[in-house]
């Protein structure tokens, strides 16, 4: 006997990527007319946009600088000791004394000591959300327990979005009293907002009424904007000349580029994309906010994706932006959007702020949201999309009684198109260079419908052969849900039929998917024909990121291809260079004597990013996987493409894991 052995540490060990290029150089912002000057500073805007709506245009509305708002370092950061201080500072403005603070996965706990005022709902309110403008990671819900003299307790819960949505309430009408505008009524018109306002403030260019963009969250609940409407007696026309000198008390917004060089702007980000690898699919712009929909192509972090997408919005958009969305794609379907500040980026990039400053004032959430179609500028050159490869492949068979070792290389020659979003056609041709799978003589013993130990078969009679011929279409009809149909040659054994549908929640753990094919054994020559078996197989999976050692957890029960019911349990781990080692074993109602030798199936995996042993980035995975024996029992179809696997970057641990690296 030989044995070797190889010790590496899977955390760490990529080859440093010479072969990058550096991140797109940020360019100061356009200059700009002084009715365009965003005056408003980032956390006041990043406070408002998501949860409910973005405030008045910053040109337009001149919003004070908060007396409250935390300093800053010198060099243009907040302070750790500033924010804590911050956070007491809140706090004791509203006779509040912080005992213990308290942050665990998704929730943060918060021990006070209440003074002689009441707990009431809006002080409630007022606390949760001083600790979510500080809390280092983003945080679900915000737990108060207050004690009071005597031992006794009141607790209560409140979630992040709860605290969001009625904050940016609050602030926005706030903000409208402090410009002199007094909120007499609010009605819905039409599936519209009106706020009524009574002001003696005057309006220029004898404007009766404002439109605020609505933006984040806020869209999949209103319209595209809330209307700003005087009431007629107290409104009343600017009528001061020019030359008196005197400067409107309110500025009207500042006009956003036409709709022409909108698409200028749109042309040269999608230029600009390309040339970063990403593939550019669509573009938005209004008063305040940039959005750019893109589909990496490239890097596989996906922190790094949302930092160069969102230098190439900066340095293509008017100075007016102040919010930068990065909306990611998988084969059409929107993953995730992350909401940045331009000036934190800017700042950061300055070496003034840092990756977790800008983490603080983001917006996170999953996509799928409801968008404006109509203010979307299309790529018009995304669609139709190909790609091809021709690569070298390695397939060997262990085990056999006349040769141990047995394998052949061969090279695969394949291409996809995908004329519209979600829609693929795909196919790969195997080549044969070399193979020894001559020497293989073990036949097939089994009592089972021979779905998989005919395997020696297939090696030698399919030396060159159609390796999978097949079209596919992923759809995402509402957010957090997926789904797939697909038919044609899947796999070097069967072709047929595919439908799943995948429910994977952006801020969870778990996913939950369903899976059923019909499906007909391939000839053994691995070309077009088909033999006479067939059979019907699905699954209901279920999947769980474990909270220990980046763990992951998966559960297939179902039927399997030789008509056996049972399920399959898998364990892996995902180290931090990407490496993923896992095991499996499937059982079934087959009987262990029935199943032959090896009892049940079984196996173990490493799946490698080739990323890490090259010096230019590219997101293509290489998978080993090994069975003792390849029986009949416990066998699943291979389906290219399944829903888990494409949805990879839309979760929220996805952004999160290599956030550090946004500035990559």
């Amino acid at each position: 006997m030989v044995r070797a052995a190889v010790r590496a540490n899977l955390h760490h060990g990529r080859v440093p990527k010479f072969g990058d290029s550096p991140p797109p150089a940020l360019r100061p912002r356009p200059a700009a007319q002084p009715d365009q000057q965003s005056r408003a500073r980032p956390r006041q805007i990043a406070r408002r946009i998501g949860p409910f709506v973005a405030p008045p245009p910053a040109a337009a509305w001149r919003l004070e600088h908060r007396a409250d708002a935390p300093a800053s370092r010198a060099d243009g950061g907040a302070s750790d000791d500033v924010i804590i201080g911050y956070l007491f500072d809140e706090l004791a403005a509203l006779d509040v004394e912080l005992v213990s603070l308290d942050f665990t996965h998704h929730e943060a706990v918060v021990q006070l000591s209440r003074g002689h005022l009441e707990w009431d709902p809006v002080a409630v309110r007022k606390i949760a959300k001083a600790v979510l403008d500080v809390a280092p990671v983003p945080l679900r819900s915000v737990t108060l327990v207050s004690s009071y003299a005597g031992g006794s307790r009141r607790r209560a819960t409140l979630s992040r979005d709860e605290v969001r949505r009625d904050s940016a309430v609050d602030e926005f009408f706030a903000d409208l009293e402090r410009l002199g505008l007094e909120v007499r009524s609010v009605s819905l018109e039409a599936g519209q907002v009106v706020v009524h306002v009574a002001s003696q403030v005057p309006t220029p260019n004898g404007r009766r009424e404002v439109r605020l963009p609505v933006t984040g969250a806020a869209r999949s609940f209103l319209d595209d904007s809330v209307v700003l409407r005087p009431i007629e007696a107290l409104w009343r026309p600017n009528r001061r000349s020019a030359s008196a000198g005197a400067e409107p008390s309110v500025r009207p917004p500042a006009p956003l580029p036409s709709r022409v060089e909108q698409h200028r702007i749109a042309e040269r980000i999608f230029a600009a994309l390309a040339a970063s690898g990403f593939a550019g699919d669509g573009f938005e712009l209004d008063a305040l906010t940039a959005v750019v929909y893109l589909t990496p192509k490239r890097y596989p972090q996906a922190a790094r994706n949302i930092g160069r997408a969102a230098r190439i919005v900066a340095n293509h958009v008017p100075a007016s932006v102040e919010q930068i969305t990065v909306v990611t794609m998988a084969r059409g379907m929107e993953l995730s959007r992350v909401s940045i500040m331009r000036r934190d980026l800017e700042r950061a990039v300055a070496y003034r702020g840092s990756p977790e400053e800008i983490w603080a004032n983001a917006v996170i959430e999953g996509g799928g949201v409801r968008r404006r179609a109509a203010a979307r500028i299309q790529n018009p050159s995304r669609y139709p999309d190909f790609s091809w490869f021709l690569v070298p492949r390695w397939r060997q068979h262990i085990g056999d009684a006349n040769n141990f070792y047995n394998y052949q290389l061969w090279a695969a020659l394949g291409g996809s198109v995908s004329p519209l979003p979600g829609l693929r056609l795909a196919g790969t041709l195997g080549f044969d260079i070399y193979n020894n799978f001559d020497s293989l003589k073990t036949p097939s013993n089994s009592t089972l419908a021979r779905v998989r130990s005919d395997i020696v078969k297939y090696l030698q009679q399919g030396e060159n052969n159609i390796a999978n011929l097949y079209a596919d279409y992923v759809y995402r009809p509402g957010p957090d849900w997926y789904v797939k149909a697909a038919a044609g040659i899947f796999e070097q054994m069967y072709g047929g039929v595919s439908g799943e549908v995948l429910y994977r929640p952006f801020d969870k753990r778990w996913a939950f998917g369903l899976e059923i094919n019909w499906v007909r054994q391939r000839d053994f020559d691995q070309l077009l024909a088909f033999r006479s078996y067939d059979v019907a197989t699905g699954h209901a999976s279920l999947y769980y990121d474990l909270p220990i050692h980046n763990m992951q957890a998966q559960i297939h029960a179902g039927r399997y291809l030789a008509r056996d019911l049972g399920a399959t349990f898998q364990l892996a781990r995902r180290f931090d260079s990407g490496v993923v080692v896992g095991g499996f074993m499937t059982f079934t109602d087959v009987s262990f004597d029935e199943f032959g030798e090896g009892s049940f199936d079984k196996g173990f995996f490493v799946t490698v990013p080739l990323d890490l042993l090259f010096t230019k980035s590219m997101r293509r995975r290489a998978k080993f996987q090994f069975r003792p024996l390849t029986r009949d029992g416990g066998q699943r179809v291979f389906i290219p493409g399944r829903l888990y696997d494409v949805t990879g970057e839309g979760t929220l641990d996805a952004v999160a894991r290599d956030w550090p690296r946004l500035l990559d």
